[in-house]
């Protein structure tokens, strides 16, 4: 009697490992949606399973964990590089499973440390395991904020107060710099320590300012430089970041008035790091292609990769990139609309002749400079936000409309939005232009061209509709900026323009900014 009471599994439906690995092998074949959605519901019933062993804990949270690397994989593609075709309930289902597994496989892991910590029936047998849990812990809160980085979203404070618990425990147990492998698939070794890094030097490297894929492309390549990453109880020249352990809050480069207690943890990127991203960008300028040899898991331009790895250089060196003009308070209600179309349409006047449905948003100006300002967005407005977008603002009093692109974007903890951007110049002129080196494209061909199968608000038959943008402030005169949809015109190639009832060449000169809708490029301009 007592042997069978011995030998009686807990109430968890993985328990018995025949059915584990049957259960397994089902969920790796099936659609990603539903894999992850009962991986976390698996992972959950963890932490409420009776008579559950604490080892046998954490052997169904590993099967869950390699199961659903292949689903997690390609919902991380699928939003890392996601298109204009993705609609808003898509994007929140993709980030709504994949954030909710993180949660649950963090919560999980933690829960096997927990059980040792307080000295469950069992739990002994967690010991030798312990660098990997915590290790696996850490990778997950990193990839739970990856996640809220993605979509702009406030981060989680558990995030930053279990970071600092689970080193601190690691410290005090003597585990944190202990390698191990983290994973059976071939991955390098890692440790508690490299797996931190991780997590902070992406946080100190203004994601805010970075697309989801250059966020991912960022997670990637800080990956590639763990091993060249230092943290220590000491400042060092080196060492320009900071982060307290136990105050629960995210960290910052370090300056001269920051409060050191004995738990700040020092860290940064050393020149062996720094040394990883300079030869890539000279590679990347160069070549023009992405290493083979740099595994991103995903499928990023070079563009977006350079503008990464460049990214990051700023960001890690001694000196920060600062702003270009002194911010003042200011408050004061702006009209913005986005989305190319519409931008055209309101920066060029087009009123009376595109009449459709106006995505226009109301936004408070809290702060403003030469160069741009910083905005509050009040929820449910600006969930469309992101790095790089471009808008249309009108003030308050004002007739025309200006363009602007997002440069950086955040959350509050309510959902409200907090932007951060910069103005290209005050209004701008509807100009129609056309190609010279070839015929003309009919209506269809440009809203092909364009991913549209109708005629788009800024097209007609005999051009395509851009905005001139103001004259930069010492640009030569023979020079001029427009506003345009991406791939319109190549550099070193020839445009009409048809302005104020005249007709002017234009050749491109060079692009100035590029986002996923729209360019804005210099040309020289002659008379037609």
């Amino acid at each position: 009697m007592l042997s069978w009471i011995k030998l009686k599994r807990s109430d968890h439906p993985l328990d018995d490992p025949a059915e584990a690995k049957k259960v397994a092998e089902e969920l790796s074949a099936a659609e990603p949606f539903y894999a992850l959605g009962q991986i976390s519901s698996y992972l959950d019933a963890v932490k409420t399973a009776e008579k559950l062993q604490p080892l046998r804990g954490m052997e169904i949270i590993d099967l869950m964990d390699r199961t659903a690397r292949v689903a997690q994989r390609r919902l991380n593609y699928e939003y890392a590089l996601q298109n204009r075709r993705m609609t808003r309930f898509q994007s929140n289902r993709v980030w709504t499973t994949a954030y909710d597994y993180w949660v649950q496989l963090a919560e999980a892991y933690r829960f096997c440390l927990s059980t040792y910590e307080v000295g469950s029936l069992g739990s002994q047998a967690l010991k030798p395991h312990l660098p990997k849990i915590i290790a696996r812990t850490l990778r997950a809160r990193g990839q739970q904020m990856k996640w809220a980085l993605m979509r702009y979203d406030a981060i989680d404070a558990t995030i930053w107060q279990d970071l600092g618990k689970l080193h601190a425990i690691a410290e005090a147990q003597g585990l944190h710099a202990a390698r191990i492998q983290l994973y059976r698939t071939g991955q390098q070794d890692s440790s508690v320590q490299q797996e931190l890094l991780r997590v902070l030097m992406l946080a100190v490297s203004a994601p805010d300012a970075l697309l989801p894929v250059q966020i991912e492309v960022a997670d990637r390549l800080i990956a590639l430089c763990a091993g060249a990453l230092q943290l220590g109880n000491k400042a060092r020249k080196e060492l320009l970041f900071a982060f307290e352990l136990t105050s629960g809050t995210p960290p910052g480069r370090l300056t001269t008035h920051a409060k050191v207690t004995p738990a700040t943890r020092f860290f940064g990127a050393t020149e062996a790091a720094r040394d990883v991203l300079t030869p890539l960008i000279g590679v990347l300028t160069q070549d023009r292609q992405v290493p083979r040899k740099l595994n991103l898991g995903i499928h990023p331009t070079t563009e977006v990769v350079l503008d990464t790895v460049q990214h990051l250089a700023r960001h890690w060196s001694a000196e920060p990139p600062r702003r270009h003009a002194v911010r003042k308070r200011s408050l004061e209600k702006v009209r913005v609309v986005h989305d190319y179309d519409e931008v055209v349409a309101n920066a060029g006047g087009l009123f009376l002749d595109y009449a459709f449905v106006s995505n226009d948003e109301t936004w408070t100006i809290e702060n403003q400079g030469g160069g741009g300002f910083g905005a509050f967005v009040l929820r449910p407005h600006g969930a469309w936000l992101r790095a790089g977008g471009l808008i249309a603002v009108r003030r308050e009093e004002g007739v025309s409309w200006s363009v602007g692109v997002v440069r950086r974007v955040g959350s509050d903890r309510d959902g409200n939005r907090l932007a951060g951007v910069e103005m290209l110049g005050q209004g701008g002129t509807a100009v129609t232009v056309s190609s010279l080196d070839a015929a003309p494209a009919s209506v269809e061909a440009q809203s092909a061209r364009a991913g549209r199968t109708s005629p788009g608000k800024a097209e007609q038959a005999d051009g395509e509709i851009c905005v001139l943008l103001p004259s930069v402030e010492g640009a030569p005169p023979q020079e001029t900026t427009l506003l345009l949809r991406p791939g319109l015109c190549a550099p070193g190639g020839d445009l009409e323009m048809r302005a104020y009832d005249r007709r002017y060449r234009l050749k491109a000169l060079r692009v100035l900014l590029r986002g996923e809708d729209f360019e804005v490029m210099r040309f020289h301009l002659s008379a037609g």
